[in-house]
This record gives C-alpha cells, structure tokens and sequence, in this order.
C-alpha cells in the first residue's frame, strides 16, 4: 500500500465514526421528543372510561345539581336496601327464626332443637355442688368436691 492509500483510509475511517456518532446523537435526540409528548389515548378507551365514571364523575351545582344529587344518593340507597337479608336488622332473634328456624324448630332431617336435652343447648352434667366443707379434722373431700384431674385428648 502506498501513503496515499494509508492517508485515505484514515480519513475515511474518520468520517464513518464522525457519522456514527452524529447517528447515535440523532437517535438520542428522537427518544428524548417521543417521551415528552403525550401518549395517544384511542377513542373506545376515552369512552369507556367516561362511562365507568359517569356515577361519580357528574357535577352537581346549584339547586338543580342540589336535587339531582339527592336523587342519586335516594336511588342508591334503595338499591341498597333490596340487596340487605331480613329488611336489614341485626337482631339475632329475626335472623335465626327466618334462616335456621325452618330446621332448628321442629327438628327437620335430625337437626337439633332448642328444647332437646341432645340439642344446640346441651351441656355435661354439671356436678353436685360442694356441701360439706374439710375440716381440720377430717381433711377428706367427698367425691363432689374434689378437683378432677385434667384429661388429654
């Protein structure tokens, strides 16, 4: 090879990195603009999402917006209280007579009463009270008093 050819190799080389770089500058450049500008929302999103807000998202002003707001909050109230069990009362009573008492009264299937020994309410036999109180004298306990001894299951 000759000097002229080692001389244009060199500044070829030169001008092949300068526009590298000028092309890596470039596409830094367009990443930079396209993150800035905002993302393109499609129709169908914009109004589905305008529907999934419309409940929460109107605005009630003035005496008109005053009326419409008491009848949302009034229609939402009776939708409410169409999905709450026995008109909404908490009281035990109510709840087991409409929801267990079919069952649990007459027994039906071997269900267990409120009035069977064997029932809902069935408790051991409770021991005897203690009477008798030991003495100095007579330390012993009768059978009743005693303390039982713990058991394992």
């Amino acid at each position: 090879m000759r000097n002229y050819d080692l001389e244009f190799l060199k500044r070829f080389s030169m001008v092949i990195g300068l526009l590298a770089l000028v092309t890596l500058g470039l596409i830094l450049l367009a990443k930079h603009l396209h993150d800035r500008l905002p993302a393109e929302v499609s129709p169908t999103a914009a109004k589905r999402t305008a529907e999934r807000i419309h409940p929460a998202g109107a605005v009630y002003a003035g005496d008109t917006g005053a009326a419409a707001q008491a009848a949302a909050a009034a229609a939402a109230a009776a939708k409410a209280s169409s999905q709450v069990a026995y008109g909404g009362t908490t009281d035990g009573a109510v709840i087991f007579q409409n929801l267990c008492g079919a069952c649990h009264t007459g027994g039906v299937g071997g269900a267990p009463t409120w009035t069977t020994r064997t029932g809902m309410h069935a408790s051991p036999k409770a021991p005897k009270p203690c009477t008798s109180t030991p003495s100095r004298a007579s330390p012993a306990r009768p059978e009743s008093c005693r303390p039982r001894a713990a058991t394992r299951p």
